[in-house]
C-alpha cells in the first residue's frame, strides 16, 4: 500500500473515530454544564463627604470630599457532583475587605466541600461562617453580594467573620413551623494559623420559624486560645495581633479621605477574640410587606487590648460589650421599599469608666428596583462614639461623630 493510500486510510479512521466520539463528549460536556452554576454579582457605590468631629482620633478624618467607591464583583460558582457531595466557590474583589492583603486582587472569599446525607441536612468543610446569631435572619453586605441587605453599611456591632473548619447545617418540622441549626469547628483564622496556643473555636445556634412570620433564635460562640502573661503585658504566640477576627466585623462600606476601602474603623474595637464567648438572641417578624429584625448579645472576652484596638499586646483584665440592633423594612411597592437600622454597644470591660462608654449608629434608607436583580440604595447613616466606647474614630478624649449620604447600585445575575 503506497504511502498516500496509508495517509489516507488513516485520515479515514480518524474522521469515522471522531464522529463516533463526538456525540459520546457532546453527552459528557452537557452532562457537565448542567451539573454547574455560576452566579454574578456587581455593585458600586458613590458617598458624600464623610467626616469625623469632636474628639477624632486621626486629624486627616477630619475633611474630606465625596466620591464614586472602588467597584465591588464576585463570582459564585456551584457544582453537583452527584446527589450526596457537591462544591461550592466565591471568587470575589472586595476593596472594602481584602486590599490591604491583595493590592485589590481577586480571592477566594468563601469555599466549602459538601455532604448531603438527606434532604434536611449538610455538612461542610471548608470556609464557615463565624457567627453566633442566626444565619436565617442575616441581613448583611459581603462586597457585591448585598442585596439582602436592605441598607448600604452593616452594624458596627456584627460580630462576624469566615474562618477555616467544619459546618454542619439542618432543619425539621416542628409544630407548625422549623426549627433550624448550625454548628461549627474552626481554626480562629481566615488564613492558615497553626501558632501556638490558637485553639479551636465552636459555634452553635438554633432557631425557630413559624408559619405565621415569627421566628427566634440563639447561638453561642467560643473562641478558645490563649496568651502569654509576664508582668502584666500579655501577647500572643508568634508575635500575633489578634485571636479570631470575628470582634471586628468583615468591613464596611463608608469610606474617610486616608482610611482607604479596606477599614474596619468604623466598627466598634473591645474584643480581641483570643478566649472570647459571645451570646446572641434574635427576633423576628415578617410578612408581605414588614420585616422588623432584633438582636440582642454579650461578648466577653478573657483579655483586652493594652491601649487601642490593633495593638499586639493585652492585659489580663476582662473585656466586655453589650450590644443591639434593631432594622426594619417596609415594602411600599414591588419596586419600592423604606428601611432603618439603629445599633448600640456598651463597654462593660474591666478598668472602663462606666460612663461616657457608648457606641451608637442610625441609618436610614431606601430602596428601588428596576427589576428583580438590579436595586438602587440611597442611605444616610450618623454614628456617635463616646470617648470609652472602644469606637475606633474616637482619640479617647471625648466623642466623636461623623455622619453622611451614600448611594449603590447592584447587579445580581
Amino acid at each position: 500500500m503506497s504511502f498516500r493510500k496509508k495517509s489516507q486510510l488513516f485520515s479515514a479512521v480518524i474522521c469515522i473515530g471522531t464522529l463516533v466520539a463526538a456525540p459520546a463528549y457532546s453527552k459528557e460536556k452537557a452532562d457537565w454544564i448542567d451539573r454547574v452554576s455560576l452566579d454574578g454579582f456587581i455593585a458600586q457605590g458613590w458617598q458624600s463627604p464623610i467626616e469625623v468631629s469632636g474628639a477624632a482620633f486621626r486629624l486627616s478624618d477630619t475633611e474630606a470630599q465625596s466620591g464614586f467607591q472602588r467597584l465591588r464583583y464576585g463570582i459564585q460558582i456551584t457544582g453537583k457532583i452527584n446527589d450526596k457531595f457537591s462544591v461550592f466557590a466565591e471568587l470575589a474583589e472586595e476593596p472594602n475587605d481584602f486590599s490591604s492583603l491583595t493590592r485589590y486582587g481577586i480571592s477566594q472569599d468563601l469555599a466549602w466541600l459538601a455532604y448531603k446525607p438527606n434532604d434536611n441536612n449538610e455538612i461542610r468543610i471548608g470556609n464557615i461562617i463565624a457567627y453566633a446569631g442566626s444565619m436565617a435572619f442575616l441581613k448583611y453586605s459581603d462586597g457585591a453580594v448585598v442585596q439582602g441587605n436592605p441598607m448600604i453599611g452593616n452594624s458596627p456591632v456584627d460580630l462576624i467573620t469566615a474562618e477555616q473548619g467544619v459546618w454542619l447545617t439542618g432543619s425539621a418540622p416542628v409544630g407548625s413551623g422549623k426549627l433550624l441549626w448550625d454548628a461549627t469547628l474552626s481554626t480562629p483564622s481566615f488564613f492558615s494559623d497553626f501558632s501556638e496556643d490558637a485553639g479551636y473555636n465552636y459555634k452553635i445556634n438554633l432557631t425557630y420559624e413559624a408559619k405565621n412570620g415569627f421566628g427566634v433564635g440563639f447561638g453561642v460562640f467560643q473562641t478558645t486560645g490563649d496568651a502569654q502573661c509576664v508582668s502584666g503585658v500579655c501577647t500572643l504566640a508568634d508575635g500575633g495581633a489578634v485571636g479570631s477576627v470575628i470582634g471586628l466585623g468583615d468591613g464596611d462600606n463608608y469610606e474617610f479621605s486616608t482610611g482607604g476601602p479596606d477599614s474596619r474603623t468604623t466598627h466598634v474595637g473591645i474584643i480581641p477574640g483570643i478566649d472570647a464567648t459571645i451570646l446572641q438572641a434574635d427576633a423576628q417578624y415578617k410578612n408581605e410587606k414588614l420585616m422588623v429584625h432584633a438582636q440582642l448579645g454579650l461578648a466577653q472576652d478573657e483579655y483586652s487590648y493594652l491601649g487601642r484596638f490593633g495593638t499586639a499586646e493585652f492585659s489580663e483584665q476582662d473585656a466586655e460589650m453589650r450590644f443591639a440592633t434593631v432594622t426594619g423594612q417596609y415594602i411600599v411597592s414591588d419596586s419600592l421599599y423604606l428601611a432603618a437600622r439603629y445599633s448600640i454597644s456598651q463597654n462593660e470591660s474591666d478598668g472602663v469608666a462606666s460612663n461616657d462608654n457608648v457606641l451608637d449608629r442610625i441609618q436610614l434608607g431606601v430602596g428601588y428596583w428596576f427589576d428583580k436583580s438590579i436595586l438602587l440604595k440611597a442611605e444616610y447613616v450618623k454614628q456617635r462614639e463616646e470617648a470609652n466606647s472602644g469606637g475606633l474614630k474616637t482619640s479617647g478624649l471625648g466623642e466623636a461623630e461623623w455622619d453622611g449620604f451614600s448611594l449603590e447600585i447592584s447587579f445580581q445575575f
